[in-house]
């Protein structure tokens, strides 16, 4: 037995590699656990529901709303990584576990699996602060967004580490430090500012302007009552323009956000474009006054159409950073099942994150592949709890 690989002393070794690389997915809830998946037709995808919101009348008499529930897709995934072992490289030629397997190639697959979570995830939000430099104020403008839509989870800030840098060394003292969030986030936890957790984090994307900036409309299809009277539009998931690309950001005028408990507020809706295809975070936009659909959004009464205005110069760099509730973002680590003629490790789970080891051996050759898998689904399915954050690169 001193030759076998497999052992969950060194699959635990390789989940706690694996968490210490994804901090971004620390601050989430479970939506939907292995065990809630037992006898369930899921496939790769299920729905997290956000709850209905009604219409508040002043007086005695009632005005009832429809029971309208809106559905986010989260999509499941995996990520692997293998090493192949001849027959003299066996695990007893391989003295130190932790620093030449377990260390390279958990933080490898958590690193790839964290950035691709992230670049699907940070445009995916309805507000913006846009920025010329780094400064406390941008902190504290991004979470007084959020805060103006009287969110009550927890708000974990996403810095880019030249962003934090720079930041840090206007005045560092002004992070105030947390030993609970610490053991959380360890060294990329920089202390609480603007009542968020404050994390380095080394997959924030860098985005480039196109020049000219593309222009970009979207059309509004009106939904009205018995009367004719407007209640609203229909859902807006996509707008239209040549030489769009994911983190260009528009704004149009009046169009403002409905919070999470149904109150129409005066913050301003940001529409940031997530593919070259145009796709948006789906806008439910209501007419004021009217709570039509579940909105997320609102429009002025008389309102019919809007135009769409880049809110990104030109031919521009940017830091983009990502200030977010912890409740807004799903994430859940699986097991696959076991391949017969495999050799298998019972999954380990280490901050949230499971890693199952398996081993293959080919009788030819004698050499055996050894391979590390993380199945997760992770999604930010509440545009109102992110705020995406703009700083131009000098």
């Amino acid at each position: 037995m001193a030759n076998k690989f497999t052992n969950n002393t060194k699959v635990k070794l390789v989940a706690g590699a694996v968490a210490d690389a994804m901090d971004y997915t620390k601050a989430s809830v479970s939506k939907m656990s292995q065990g809630d998946f037992k006898g369930k037709k899921f496939g790769r995808s299920y729905q997290v529901y956000i709850p209905t919101t009604g219409k508040v009348v002043e007086g005695t008499e009632a005005d009832p709303s429809e029971v309208t529930e809106v559905p986010s897709t989260i999509t499941l995934n995996n990520f692997n990584v293998s090493v192949e072992l001849g027959p003299w490289n066996t695990l007893a030629d391989i003295e130190d576990f932790a620093a030449e397997i377990a260390k390279p190639l958990g933080t490898q697959l958590g690193r790839t699996e964290e950035k691709k979570i992230v670049a699907e995830n940070v445009y995916k939000s309805l507000q913006t602060v846009i920025a010329g430099s780094a400064s406390f104020a941008v902190l504290g403008q991004a979470s007084a967004a959020l805060r103006n839509l009287a969110v009550g989870s927890e708000i974990v800030s996403f810095l880019n580490p030249d962003v934090a840098a720079a930041i840090s060394a206007s005045g560092l003292a002004n992070f105030i430090p947390s030993d609970i969030q610490k053991r959380i986030y360890s060294e990329n936890y920089l202390g609480q500012y603007a009542s968020a957790a404050q994390i380095e984090s080394p997959d924030l994307p860098v985005l480039t302007t196109p020049n000219p900036m593309p222009s970009a409309s979207v059309t509004l299809t009106q939904v009205v009552d018995d009367d004719s009277n407007v209640l609203g539009f229909e859902v807006v998931d996509k707008i239209s323009g040549t030489g769009l690309k994911a983190g260009l950001v528009y704004k149009a005028s009046g169009l403002k956000v409905v919070d999470q408990s149904g109150i129409e507020t005066d913050q301003d809706v940001s529409i940031i474009v997530l593919d070259t295809a145009g796709h948006i975070s789906p806008l439910r936009i209501t007419a004021q006054g009217k709570g039509y659909g579940t909105p997320n959004a609102w429009l002025p009464t008389g309102t019919t159409s809007i135009s769409l205005v880049a809110a990104l110069d030109a031919n521009s760099t940017y830091y983009v950073q990502q200030v977010r509730t912890k409740d807004c973002f799903t994430f859940d680590s699986y097991k696959f099942e076991d391949l017969p003629g495999s050799e298998n490790e019972e999954v380990s789970i280490v901050g949230g994150h499971s890693v199952k080891m398996s081993m293959y051996g080919e009788g030819k050759t004698l050499n055996k592949l050894v391979r590390l898998d993380a199945p997760f689904a992770a999604g930010l399915f509440e545009p109102r709890g992110s705020v995406t954050v703009y700083i131009k690169k000098s």
